[in-house]
């Protein structure tokens, strides 16, 4: 069975250490909102790039509802205009048990290169998919990817101790909310406000609640969508151990998301069908079903921040043949698919990613 677990993860733009300005020993942040005066730059003007740490957690609403999803982890991306040394970077931030933190260096780690439509806009030129460049302007640009210095990208990890090994409960955490994390590396020490992490305790009937046998946490990160529509989708939800109908599905605890669509594939042995849990369809599905489904969603939460992070809950509702109802909860990440180059970009240098993001068709890159 396949088992997924949360994924507060970095993606390029994700995560958990948030986009917080840093400029010297300490970061004084302020949200990083889409509408941004651009400011005069000049060519080439990375050449002079801050020695700055920044992640993408500002704005986050991170909403653990830890009894029922029994999530513990939260991965995110940090990152670097300078290389990190192993185990030197420590974070600390105020939560009642223990917890653990842990970076890498990720697989693409200094080989992300800025766009082409990045590189236009630092030096004052609009992108356009459908105008043809000189070749001279885009050798230009291959040259200046080849000598410039790397911004870095590390997967990051805090682990919160949320169950009590002599028992196996969850602590009581309900209420619990974390707003600031500090980053320390060598001497320099970083402040972040970050939003918010905030532990919810799930009011529900223990006897009405079920894993579906394969049923497990799950996240994703969504690439900027100015129409708000999102899609959620997963194969491979589960195997069942037993005949069941689904019988609606919603999400918990973000009133801003709609579920527009709500489709469930299912595969018994080669035999395939779907139906659509928002029409009211709820077949019988038979025991050892691969069970997938395909969530359309619809959220302004793209318009709002260049970066922000949340973590909606999607409950599936269930009877097995009309005896027991059941419910099971799954844990999505919400975050937009910016890099460090486009957060650098837009937090230090001014520029508007987001009306780059409107205009190409195409993210241009030096093929590796």
């Amino acid at each position: 069975m396949k088992s997924k677990k949360i994924i507060f993860m970095l993606l390029s733009c994700i995560a958990f250490c948030i986009i917080a300005g840093v400029g010297g020993c300490s970061g004084n942040n302020s949200n990083t909102e889409l509408a941004i005066e651009k400011k005069t730059t000049k060519s080439n003007v990375v050449a002079d790039r801050k020695k700055v740490i920044f992640t993408t957690l500002e704005n986050s609403d991170i909403n653990i509802l830890y009894n029922i999803t029994r999530t513990r982890d939260i991965t995110f991306t940090i990152y670097s205009t300078y290389k990190l040394e192993e185990n030197k970077l420590k974070l600390d931030l105020d939560f009642p048990q223990g917890y653990e933190f842990s970076y890498e260096l990720d697989d693409k780690g200094d080989k992300e290169l800025m766009t082409f439509p990045l590189y236009l806009a630092y030096n004052n030129k609009e992108f356009s998919a459908s105008e043809e460049y000189d070749d001279s302007l885009y050798k230009e640009y291959e040259e200046f990817c080849k000598n410039s210095d790397p911004i870095y990208t590390y997967n990051a990890c805090i682990t919160f101790d949320i169950f009590d090994p002599a028992t196996g409960e969850a602590f009581d955490l309900n209420g619990v909310e974390i707003n600031k994390i500090t980053l320390e590396y060598g001497n320099d020490k970083y402040d972040y406000d970050i939003g918010k992490i905030r532990f919810t305790k799930l009011d529900e009937d223990r006897n009405q609640y079920e894993n579906l046998g394969g049923m497990a946490q799950f996240g994703y990160g969504f690439n900027y969508n100015k129409n708000g529509e999102i899609c959620i989708e997963d194969d491979e939800l589960c195997t069942l151990e037993k005949d069941i109908s689904f019988k609606g599905v919603k999400i918990i605890n973000y009133p801003e998301y709609e579920i527009l669509e709500a489709r469930m594939t299912v595969d018994n042995g080669g035999n395939s069908f779907e139906f659509d849990l928002c029409k009211g369809e709820s077949p019988v599905i038979p025991e050892g079903s691969t069970v997938g489904f395909s969530i359309k969603v619809k959220t302004d939460a793209d318009s709002k921040y260049l970066t922000y992070y949340n973590t909606p809950v999607i409950k599936f509702d269930y009877d097995d043949g009309g005896k027991v109802k059941y419910s099971t909860y799954e844990t999505f990440g919400h975050w937009n698919g910016f890099d460090g180059y486009d957060i650098y970009a837009s937090k230090y240098d001014g520029i508007d990613v987001i009306k780059i993001l409107e205009q190409k068709e195409d993210a241009y890159r030096v093929s590796e």
